[in-house]
């Protein structure tokens, strides 16, 4: 019976001490600017925005518009959480955000020249 006691003991301290080091960690990987983190975000920013140019071209105007307002989403929320990263981190976001500013300049002059076209 005492060792029942004593293993059931020790079963739930493991459980705790691993609940709390999860929690630790989980608090530690969403704290801004953590390094890991920022390149996981950069690198998937990167990708949503290569798809995003590739894919826009193939749908309508109102489903971009969706995707580049959630894409706009992503990437100030990357530069928010990556504000202390080290600077060839900043430097891959900040040429991110051109790319995508040139994209959006893109889109506009493309809406435009379509509209003129269609008012002929």
């Amino acid at each position: 019976m005492g060792l029942r006691v004593a293993a059931s003991l020790a079963l739930i301290l493991y459980v705790c001490v691993g609940i709390y080091h999860g929690l630790a960690n989980q608090r530690l990987r969403a704290s801004p600017g953590e390094h890991l983190d920022c390149d996981y975000r950069v690198e998937l920013t990167r990708d949503r925005l290569t798809s995003l140019i590739e894919w826009a071209h193939r749908v309508g105007d109102v489903q971009a518009d969706k995707a580049t307002e959630k894409f706009s989403t992503l990437l100030r929320d990357t530069q928010t959480r990556c504000v202390a990263a080290d600077p060839e981190t900043r430097d891959r976001i900040d040429t991110i955000e051109r790319i995508f500013a040139e994209y959006e300049e893109r889109r506009g002059r493309d809406r435009d020249a379509r509209e003129t076209l269609l008012a002929l």
